[in-house]
């Protein structure tokens, strides 16, 4: 999968810090820009923001402190992060299914995969490395239903490996080792171990599960 960007960033509350990258995505972007810079303009919102994310007073006694600032710090902050807002529009991708690839653009090119920040989003083409076979993370990204993990217990070599929910997902033989992912969905492998050994063929075509574990 491509490194994670502006596209897949999870989103909290702490954003509005300006050294974070929902916020600077947010800004560049351009759909929260006005609004950031009002802030900016003026003293009170900025020393607000600045008071609510270092921590280290109470939010109310924040407000209290810095209540000129506090209209355009709401503009702002209901921009970014409010419901609809720029980070849940931009910055926090919407979510897929890794088994069934549903959510995404499978015919496309388009592959679930895992984030840098947990869970899945769709990631644009190339995805087209097969299952067990070589992957990195610099260009030679797995197709969509596999994902690519290590082979080895220094993690050096890397491969293709089929998401599933259970072993019937991984076909005769096979086990769905969702002790890897720890999210309830597993990759396909051949036995239980501290990195994966994928399994490679006799994997069904259509997955029994269809997802059904995915979050």
């Amino acid at each position: 999968m491509p490194p994670p960007d502006c596209a897949t960033l999870t989103c909290f509350d702490d954003d509005m810090d300006p050294a974070n990258d929902c916020y600077a995505c947010s800004q560049t972007t351009g759909a929260c820009q006005t609004e950031g810079q009002n802030c900016d303009a003026n003293p009170d919102c900025a020393a607000l923001r600045s008071c609510l994310v270092s921590g280290q007073l109470p939010a109310q006694e924040c407000a209290d402190l810095y209540s000129a600032g506090i209209d355009d710090y709401n503009l702002m902050a209901d921009c970014v992060l409010g419901a609809g807002g720029e980070c849940e529009a931009t910055c926090t991708p919407p979510s897929c299914n890794p088994i069934t690839g549903a959510g995404c653009d499978v015919a496309g090119g388009e592959a679930c995969d895992l984030t840098g920040q947990g869970g899945y989003a769709c990631f644009p083409p190339p995805n087209n490395v097969g299952i067990c076979q070589t992957c990195d993370f610099s260009g030679n990204y797995c197709v969509s239903g596999l994902t690519c993990v290590p082979t080895n217990s220094a993690g050096t070599t890397l491969q293709c490996a089929r998401f599933c929910c259970t072993d019937a997902d991984c076909g005769a033989g096979g086990l769905c080792d969702v002790l890897f992912i720890g999210d309830g969905v597993g990759v396909c492998a051949v036995d239980h171990s501290t990195y994966v050994t994928p399994k490679c063929t006799g994997l069904p075509a259509v997955a029994p599960s269809m997802g059904s574990c995915a979050p």
